[in-house]
């Protein structure tokens, strides 16, 4: 209920308004009611926005293609189209610029091993904050240096107080210097080369994830984009996620056929047990997320060319529509 009163002050008349204590919070309930969460809105599909592009009969790349990619990248995306030739026009497209083939040159061990270093703890730096952030502290690190090479020697040379003035957190410093007394031990994995040349995928993952800093992600990403090893798979991985619950989405015959394949394993059926990664429900999501068992399974068909199969999958993953239409021979088989 509202109550008005006059009265007079200096002459003036007031108006004076009350409000009983029970409208006024039913007024600021109804105000203060919480917002509908928005419902993710459904962009146009990649493999829909491509259709214009013909796949030829013998499933052969464009040769711009193949001139652009190194001759094993080009040999694992035609094992891909040959096991799923209808992924032809989002993989010719544009081009994967990380397996350019490009004349590169020949480092020394020394130098290959501190290129290995210097990726790893830039790795470390761009975690949780966004590359323009890492970038500007990556450039007041190797400013830090002057005239000296930078090198994991180097760095451990540098005070705290210095390498704390680059703008690295505490624990991202930590991780940094860690990560330098590793790769200044001469008697560690990681310093030699043939290590990476004869180990196995696993062996080398297994090595990087002892480093303070380096998960399982960070040790699969380094191999894929530093070491270029073409087998690399990280099944929660939300892009790769999010791929292969498009990609499945559309051919229901194939999810059938992993699922199938999956319950016919008393071994591979006890894993569904087990909560996949991005089974909560999200309402922001236009996609549906399946078990990390049918992820895994979508990988090894691709074997052993997994890594620019999980290339295609973040490809799948992303309908920036802007980025396709920015490309720059739309109506041709490649950018």
């Amino acid at each position: 209920m509202v109550a008005r009163t006059r009265s007079r002050a200096n002459g003036a008349v007031v108006e004076t308004i009350k409000i009983e204590s029970s409208e006024l919070v039913a007024k600021v309930k109804k105000t203060s009611a919480p917002r509908a969460k928005k419902k993710a809105v459904s962009k146009p599909y990649i493999e829909d926005v491509l259709g214009h592009i013909v796949i030829p009969e013998d499933h052969s790349l464009p040769q711009s293609f193949v001139d652009f990619h190194t001759p094993e990248f080009v040999k694992g995306i035609q094992h891909i189209v040959a096991i799923d030739p209808s992924l032809y026009p989002v993989i010719v497209h544009k081009n994967f610029t990380h397996f350019q083939r490009q004349s590169v040159p020949q480092l020394s061990d020394e130098d290959l091993i501190v290129s290995y270093w210097y990726s790893l703890i830039t790795g470390v730096l761009a975690q949780q904050v966004s590359g323009a952030s890492a970038k500007a502290v990556e450039l007041k690190f190797r400013a830090l240096f002057g005239d000296l090479k930078i090198n994991a020697h180097n760095t451990l040379k540098l005070t705290y107080d210095q390498l704390k003035s680059a703008g690295f957190s505490s624990q991202k410093l930590n991780y940094t210097l860690h990560i330098s007394q590793v790769f200044d031990d001469p008697t560690s994995n990681l310093v030699k080369t043939q290590f990476y040349d004869e180990s196995l995928l696993e062996e080398i993952v297994e090595e990087l994830v002892k480093l303070k800093g380096i998960g399982m992600w960070s040790a699969k990403m380094f191999a894929l984009f530093t070491l270029r090893d073409l087998d690399v798979f990280t099944y929660d991985d939300l892009g790769v996620a999010r791929g292969v619950a498009r990609y499945l989405g559309r051919r229901p015959q194939l999810l059938k056929e992993i699922k199938t394949h999956v319950h016919s394993s008393e071994e591979l059926r006890a894993l569904l047990k087990k909560r996949s990664k991005f089974e909560k429900k999200d309402s922001r999501r236009d996609w549906v997320p399946l078990h990390d068992e049918y992820v895994k399974q979508v990988g090894l068909r691709f074997s052993p060319y997994q890594s620019p199969w999980m290339l295609v999958l973040w490809r799948l993953g992303s309908t920036n529509i802007e980025i396709l239409e920015n490309s720059s021979v739309r109506s041709e088989a490649s950018s």
